[in-house]
């Protein structure tokens, strides 16, 4: 190994980390399946449906429709409802799962003059690491020496790899373009030492996650659009559902002469 660094002493670890925080990622809690289920049954699409299953049980009960035609929209509702919480409900548990597996990530750092191996978790602000090709830069800091190249795509999505280079000075707080390092990119090619600057929620990667996933909760323009669409819709279906049962009570009642004795005689 072609460097060395008295690194962190235990005492200077459990002081960064009182100060700045674990290099941990927070996430929101998944939401449960049932959760889940309710949610999707709001839906304004699945309210039109249930309303007209009511309605056709309405008819089917009176006599003016055939009861398989309520089984079917029954059918449609529960099999339509069912098959979107589950997709929903077990990709969330993929992505927890993920970040799960993320979390046990090992890094190699100088410590008490020694190099050692540490979960990705437990890093602190101020901590030297050392970088080898195949393993992910863990926080946000800057390249003291060595010379590595960069992917960079999960961060940016651009594939072309980054040359970075060392020369920060080891007492400098910020870190230049050049010498700037972002968790998430991985290590192509080379060697080097980068020094940690900022750790968990605080790094670009804890931003831009808890972005995506607030935006998740955030409904966008596209959405909110859809969901007027569905109320109108909905207003819509209540009233036509309304004036076709009526339509044919009337009709059953005073155009077919059938009167309301038929529902309310005794048999």
């Amino acid at each position: 190994m072609k460097f060395s660094y008295p690194g962190l002493s235990d005492n200077a670890v459990s002081e960064s980390r009182k100060i700045y925080g674990a290099n941990v990622v927070t996430t929101q809690e998944a939401e449960g399946f049932f959760d889940k289920l309710r949610t999707n049954l709001k839906d304004p699409i699945i309210v039109i449906l249930i309303v007209a299953l009511a309605v056709t049980v309405f008819l089917a009960a009176m006599g003016f429709a055939p009861w398989y035609e309520g089984l079917g929209i029954a059918f449609a509702v529960v099999m339509a409802t069912l098959i979107a919480t589950w997709s929903e409900y077990s990709n969330e548990n993929e992505f927890q799962r993920l970040l799960e597996e993320a979390s046990k990530v090992k890094v190699k750092v100088f410590r008490n003059s020694t190099l050692v191996e540490i979960l990705i978790d437990d890093l602190v602000v101020n901590d030297l690491v050392l970088l080898q090709p195949g393993d992910t830069v863990p926080a946000d800091g800057y390249l003291l020496t060595g010379e590595i190249e960069l992917n960079e795509s999960a961060l940016t999505g651009e594939s072309e790899t980054v040359k970075k280079t060392g020369g920060a000075d080891e007492k400098h707080s910020e870190a230049e373009e050049k010498y700037e390092m972002s968790r998430a990119a991985l290590v192509v090619d080379g060697e080097a030492v980068m020094k940690v600057l900022e750790v968990g929620d605080k790094t670009k990667y804890g931003v831009t996650l808890k972005e995506l996933t607030s935006a998740e909760t955030r409904p966008s323009p596209l959405q909110e659009k859809l969901a007027t669409l569905g109320r109108q819709i909905s207003r819509f279906g209540y009233v036509g559902a309304l004036f076709i049962a009526f339509s044919f009570m009337f009709n059953h009642i005073f155009l077919e002469g059938g009167g309301w004795e038929i529902y309310f005689s005794k048999p």
